[in-house]
Order: structure tokens, then sequence, then C-alpha cells
């Protein structure tokens, strides 16, 4: 015991290594494959003890004053659990543990940041995303050597899912075209820029409607801030090949997935509790049309389902900081970018989605890790 009190009153070098590796191997591994049981164990038994290793290192002051509109809002939907219709004493542990799982994860970040140089964030990413392209340029040749191209894609290796995998892969695409437009003179931009064309056929063909509306959005909205030929060539190469998809393929028969019929369902059951909501605890489930619907397809939907009124009001306080701070600081790249990622995931809440309370699940990517990072930015002034 003494021996691990010791560790953890002045954690060594080797420990640092560890976390930093156990943080980028499960950010890497979560973006190739977001559903892997196996990724979600390397958080639990990794990252995790790394973490309460460094708690000497931990100054909850800082953390509150960095992230305290993120606890807020994780600890009143935890407290929701106690005024939900179908309350249970045991239940409300399961949602105690999602909470605590994003707060381990809110510090893993925060203590790499603290560790890593910007240069180095930003290498990490550069070669990651070299990874993913390659990865993924295989798994479609594989894939359709199998299949129709007609066959939805469902996630790389089969073990992802296809809107889960677009969710994270579309952050991705964003962060290659961004780079490719803002480094003219880079000698690697020519190779970003042939990189970045499998990371949008798998988005196209996983057909998944909502994030290929959020990429134009994003991608539009990039035009607006920096008019460079190059970012209408990227739109322009984008929709040319959804347009051969879907000339080879055709129309999508799914129509609007009966999302019209789900929203009324869950704005006339919020209207029932408008403030406080049905917490977080309440059945979402629900039959129509033969159909059985599990949730609300719409992230601020399923916020005032469970939260109401106060848990739109704590999630918009988030959303505002972060635009106001990226759009605030133009001129910093890295706060840019990510200000086109939170638009890009902000739309795709908008077509699906759940409350982004849970374990491992890639709204930790395309939401969360955003969220921590423009925060931690903002309060130690590096925007």
């Amino acid at each position: 015991m003494q021996k691990i009190l010791n560790l953890t009153s002045k954690p060594s070098l080797t420990l640092q290594i560890v976390l930093q590796c156990s943080v980028v191997i499960f950010l890497a591994s979560f973006i190739i494959s977001p559903t892997s049981k196996i990724i979600h164990n390397i958080f639990y038994f990794i990252v995790i003890p790394s973490v309460i290793l460094h708690y000497s290192e931990i100054s909850f002051k800082d953390l509150y004053n960095k992230y305290k509109w993120i606890f807020g809002f994780l600890i009143y939907f935890w407290l929701s659990s106690f005024w939900s219709s179908n309350f249970e004493f045991t239940k409300t542990f399961g949602e105690f543990k999602n909470v605590l799982y994003l707060s381990f994860f809110i510090l893993s970040i925060d203590l790499c940041l603290q560790k890593t140089s910007n240069d180095n964030l930003f290498k990490f990413l550069l070669y990651l995303s070299v990874c993913v392209s390659i990865v993924i340029s295989f798994n479609l040749i594989y894939f359709y050597s199998h299949n129709s191209i007609s066959t939805r894609m469902h996630g790389l290796f089969a073990l992802g899912h296809e809107i889960k995998s677009v969710w994270i892969l579309g952050p991705v695409a964003i962060f290659m075209l961004h780079y490719i437009i803002n480094n003219d003179s880079d000698k690697y931009v020519a190779l970003f820029s042939v990189l970045i064309l499998p990371i949008l056929a798998f988005i196209i063909l996983t057909q998944s409607r909502g994030p290929l509306i959020a990429l134009f959005v994003a991608v539009g909205v990039m035009i607006v801030k920096k008019n460079n030929y190059k970012v209408y060539l990227a739109l322009g190469i984008f929709a040319l090949m959804y347009l051969v998809y879907y000339y080879f393929v055709g129309h999508d028969s799914r129509g609007l997935s009966f999302r019209n019929d789900i929203w009324m369902h869950f704005i006339n059951k919020s209207l029932n509790n408008l403030w406080l909501g049905h917490g977080i605890l309440a059945d979402k489930t629900f039959s129509k049309y033969g159909e059985l619907f599990r949730h609300p397809h719409n992230v601020f939907l399923s916020i005032l389902f469970h939260g109401g009124i106060v848990g739109v009001v704590l999630f918009g306080k988030i959303i505002i900081d972060m635009l106001f701070t990226t759009a605030k600081y133009t001129a910093n790249q890295a706060l840019s970018c990510l200000n086109i990622i939170m638009i890009f995931t902000l739309v795709c809440f908008l077509t699906d989605g759940n409350l982004p309370i849970d374990s491992p699940q890639a709204v930790w990517i395309n939401f969360w890790l955003p969220v921590i990072l423009i925060y931690y930015f903002k309060s130690n002034k590096k925007a």
C-alpha cells in the first residue's frame, strides 16, 4: 500500500509515458473501431489506473475552473435519475458509472495536454490521419471485393457501426481538409489530398445521410471563412464522388426513416415534464407502424426529454462557449479547425443520436474531445 501511495505522490517518467501512450492507443483504436470491447477495456484497465496514479498532479480547483459547465451538466443528469418515473436505486449506480467514465476521460486528456506540446499533438493527429486512411483503403477494397457496391458499409472490420464510424471519421476528414487548405507550402499537402479520398468514400458508402449533410454544411462554413479555390475543389470532389455513387447505386429507399413521427412523439412527451424532464432513467422505447424505436434520433430532443429546459440550458451553455471561443480566435488554426468540427457534430446531433452521457462511444470523439480541448486552450490562454 505504501508503494502505491509513493507512486501517486510523485509519478515517475515511466508512468507519464504509460499514461500518454495508453491515451494515444485508446484514441487511435477508437477512431478505427468505435464499438470494439477491447478498446473499451484499454480505457477501463489502462487509462483509468494511469490517471489514478497521477492523483498528486491533479488540481481539482483548476479542473473546476476549466470544466465546471461539463461537470455541472453531467451531475445534473445523474441527479435526474432520482426523479425518473421508473426510478430504481441500483440503476443510479449505472448512470453514476457513466459520469465517472467521462470524468476520467476529461482527466486523462487534461493530464496529457499538460505534458504534450502543441507541435507533438499536431504531429500525432497527422500520423493518425495517415494510418486511418490506409486502414480504410484496405477495408474498402476487401469489403467491396466480396459485396455489391450497393451494400451499405457497416463500419471497419465489421466491428464498427456505420453511423458511429462516420461520426468519428467526419472530424478526421475535416482535420485533413483544414490542414490541406491552410498549408500551401507544405510538401505533404499533395499526399494528404490523396489520402482524404478513401475517408470521403467511406463516409459516402455508409449511406448515413445525417453525417453527409453535416459534412457539406461544415465544409460550406469553411468556404465562407476562407475563400480559397482548394476548398471549392475539395467540396466539388466530395460532391462528384457522391453523384457517382448515386448514379451506380440509385436512390436510397429509406426515406426519412420515420424521423418526423419520432420527433413529434418525443416533443409531445417532453411537454409533460418541460422544466426538469423525465429523468435519465426514463424509458424512451415506443412502437409505431410496426417498428420499435428506442431513442429520439436527435441529441437535443433527447436532452429535452430527459433533462427538460434546465438540461437544454446547461448543454446550450457548453455549445455557446465552444462556438464563441473558437470564433473569437480565428487566427489560431487549431481552434479554427475545432470550430468546423463542432459545426459538423451539431448538425449530426440534429438527425441522430441519444443522450451524450455513456461509456466510451463515438460522441466522446466527435463532441466531448473537442469540447475538452477548447476549454483547456481557453483556460490556459493558448489561443
